[in-house]
């Protein structure tokens, strides 16, 4: 009976016969058991996951108002004011 398969905080377990997902997209992302055991026992870091792009919150949400039509200048026409503190908060976020 083979030893039980060390955790791994990247792997999804799938049903039995696919292969298992790696969330840090190594081997390509699909791995079988012996793979996910080889790296775990090797010490692989994986880093994949965290070199992802960063999308910072209040570029975000800016973008997404700005498609449904509310802009930083219709904000400002809104409360009539110059400055409505959307470039404040944006940096904050």
């Amino acid at each position: 009976m083979p030893k039980p398969l060390p955790s791994c905080e990247f792997r999804v377990v799938t049903p039995p016969g696919q292969l298992n997902v790696c969330r840090a997209g190594l081997y390509g992302g699909k791995v079988t058991d012996g793979m996910c055991r080889l790296c775990v026992e090797r010490g692989d870091k994986p880093t994949a996951i965290i070199n992802l792009p960063r999308i910072a919150v209040g570029d975000l949400v800016e973008t997404m108002l700005t498609r449904i039509g509310i802009s930083k200048d219709r904000v400002r026409q809104w409360l009539r004011v110059k400055d409505c503190g959307c470039a404040k908060r944006q940096k904050w976020l």
